[in-house]
Order: C-alpha cells, then sequence, then structure tokens
C-alpha cells in the first residue's frame, strides 16, 4: 500500500485528542460498529488498522490490531497490537468484554443515553437498542454521502 505524507496529514487532521498517554479519537466516519473508518483512493480501511500501518508498516498474514485500551475509535499506536482472532477473543475474555451487552446497554458509542424517548421503536412496535439521535445522524450521514 502507498501511503504519502498528504495522506497523513489528512488522516492526522481527523484525530482529536492527540498526546503519547491518552486515546487519540479518529473523529471522522464512525462506522455502526463504532470502529473509525478512513477512506482514500477508492479504499475504506479502518483507522486503527491504517494508524498502525503507519507507524509499524505492514500487517501481515490478515493479522488483527487490537486495541489494549478498549476503545474502538483510538487510533493511538501506543495502544495497539497485532494479534490472532483467538488472541482477541482471549484479551476479550480476560477483560470481560465477550458478554452480548447489547440488551443492556444504555449509553450509545457517541455518548447518548439509550432509554426513555431516546430508545429506537420499530414499526411493529418492538422496541430495539438503538440510540434515536444516532439513528438519525447515520441517516443524514448517509443521505449527504449519496448527494456526493
Amino acid at each position: 500500500m502507498n501511503i504519502n505524507e498528504s495522506l497523513i496529514d489528512l488522516f492526522y487532521s481527523r484525530i482529536k485528542n492527540i498526546n503519547e498517554n491518552d486515546c487519540w479519537e479518529y473523529a471522522h466516519d464512525v462506522a455502526v460498529c463504532g470502529y473509525g473508518r478512513f477512506s482514500f483512493n477508492n479504499i475504506r480501511e479502518y483507522a486503527h488498522r491504517f494508524s498502525y500501518m503507519i507507524h509499524n508498516g505492514e500487517i501481515k498474514n490478515n493479522l488483527y490490531v487490537c486495541h489494549t485500551c478498549d476503545n474502538k475509535v483510538c487510533v493511538n499506536p501506543w495502544h495497539l497490537w497485532l494479534g490472532t482472532n483467538s488472541e482477541n477473543i482471549r484479551d476479550k475474555i480476560e477483560k470481560n468484554r465477550h458478554l452480548d451487552n447489547r440488551k443492556t446497554r444504555v449509553i450509545c458509542r457517541r455518548g447518548h443515553g439509550v432509554y426513555g424517548s431516546n430508545l429506537y421503536v420499530r414499526p411493529n412496535g418492538q422496541r430495539a437498542r438503538v440510540c434515536k439521535q444516532c439513528r438519525k445522524i447515520d441517516r443524514r450521514i448517509r443521505y449527504i454521502e449519496k448527494g456526493k
């Protein structure tokens, strides 16, 4: 992959809170799964993987880029490590993140409360654990992207 200086500058312009010890939060495009996405030359890559490539080179053997901080939008290279799928799962279990928390989640990925009037109700009347504000933002982003 050809990573040039202007691409790196663009990537850094989309990060907030850059310092060595804290999370560098990617603040541009966030996927529904919660990971930041960086697009360039008709390629879309998760932001934490791109950050790893900038600072450490190519990612060999389709390894996972894992977070020590468990913050999905973090792209701080000191918080990232390479691991296999089984190592990633083991890390998840050790940190007690392996349980499905979607049914009990009360705060969404953007920090909104997911309860009461902010809880999305499906057309069939069934409540879904989806933040109404984030759903509205995501739909607006998709609408704007279609118009480009």
